[in-house]
């Protein structure tokens, strides 16, 4: 059985927003719309005593909340929580919120290559929890991975099947043009523009190995529970409800007309928000 690691809680900051950073005692490089400084009282031990370092947790609590199942928040491409902070406050009104990093953000550790072997490293870590999740939720990577893991759980937990929240994500992917992959590196790269230079080549590989990860996987499992889907119409994602739908047993969708990459920023998060409250609300009525 893995070894269980501790819950590492975020601590917020003494200006009262709600935002946090991590107790880690090494540097954890997120990548998204929240300033390096936030974790500039971080360290990373990135010299020969790393290897020998325990490893670090996956698990961290974002925001304590009410006393239900707890909320799960899974990792995008890239691997960092920092995008979901904003989430996670708006979202523990319906129990305390975790959110799951990707393996390879702290050295000496390397990326996961491929969906199957995230899932089972996300399932080790969601025994720490204090009890089976009540909502798994992830953008892009990550709502495949939520899903992945609920489908997992249906099939040996005894506890009601976790809700699903997926934002933009993909039933089936094809891998990126040369031009797409390039754009959506960029995008990560000028959203790093702060981390030390060898953050911002680790949070690259991992990014770069999750595009690869995602666009090799075809979700085929059916998951019989409740499920949103949170689109964001355009392009590829024409056709994204209906691979879901095939899937899936109680399908809601909801779009956001913005960017993919804005879904947790400025009028979009609430709006966010406000759809996965709806959800959660309309599901507990059923």
């Amino acid at each position: 059985m893995p070894a269980r690691h501790p819950v590492r809680r975020l601590n917020r900051p003494t200006d009262g927003r709600d935002e946090a950073v991590a107790s880690d005692d090494r540097f954890l490089p997120f990548f998204g719309r929240f300033s390096a400084d936030i974790h500039s009282g971080l360290k990373t031990d990135t010299g020969k005593n790393a290897r020998n370092s325990p490893p670090a947790s996956l698990l961290l609590e974002l925001a304590r909340g009410a006393d239900t199942r707890p909320v799960v928040l899974l990792p995008g491409v890239g691997g960092a929580v920092a995008p979901y902070l904003g989430l996670a406050g708006a979202l523990r009104r319906h129990g305390t919120v975790y959110g799951i990093r990707a393996h390879g953000l702290v050295p000496p550790e390397e990326p996961d290559a491929d969906v199957g072997t995230m899932v089972e490293r996300c399932l080790a870590q969601l025994r720490a929890l204090p009890g089976p999740p009540g909502l798994l939720l992830g953008w892009c990577l990550g709502g495949v991975l939520a899903w992945e893991l609920a489908v997992r759980l249906a099939g040996v937990s005894r506890a009601p099947e976790p809700a699903v929240v997926m934002v933009d994500s993909f039933a089936r992917r094809d891998r990126l043009s040369a031009g797409e992959r390039h754009r959506f590196l960029g995008r990560i790269d000028r959203s790093t523009a702060r981390l030390a230079a060898a953050e911002r080549r680790r949070v690259r590989r991992i990014a770069d190995a999750h595009l690869d990860a995602v666009g090799a996987h075809r979700v085929t499992s059916e998951f019989g529970g409740e499920v949103l889907l949170v689109s964001c119409p355009g392009g590829r994602q024409a056709g994204q409800p209906a691979e879901w739908a095939r899937l899936a047993g109680r399908l809601r969708t909801r779009d956001l007309h913005c960017s993919r990459f804005d879904v947790f920023t400025g009028a979009e998060l609430p709006r966010l928000a406000g759809h996965i409250d709806e959800f959660l609300g309309e599901i507990s009525r059923v």
